[in-house]
């Protein structure tokens, strides 16, 4: 009876971890891309509007 449920929370567990790679995946790859795209945006931008923008949530 208790090797059944170590099996079934196993194999729950296995699905779970197969479920979250592709967002994790997802995530590495997308976040990196936006500061890549962005960069050049944020080089011409004026120091004023830099200000604006990154740092009124200090």
């Amino acid at each position: 009876m208790l090797l059944t449920v170590y099996q079934q929370n196993l194999e729950n567990a296995l699905h779970i971890k197969n479920e979250r790679l592709p967002f994790t995946n997802i995530y590495c790859v997308v976040p990196p891309a936006c500061c890549h795209c962005f960069t050049p945006l944020i080089r011409i931008m004026s120091p004023e509007a830099r200000a604006i923008f990154f740092d009124s949530y200090t």
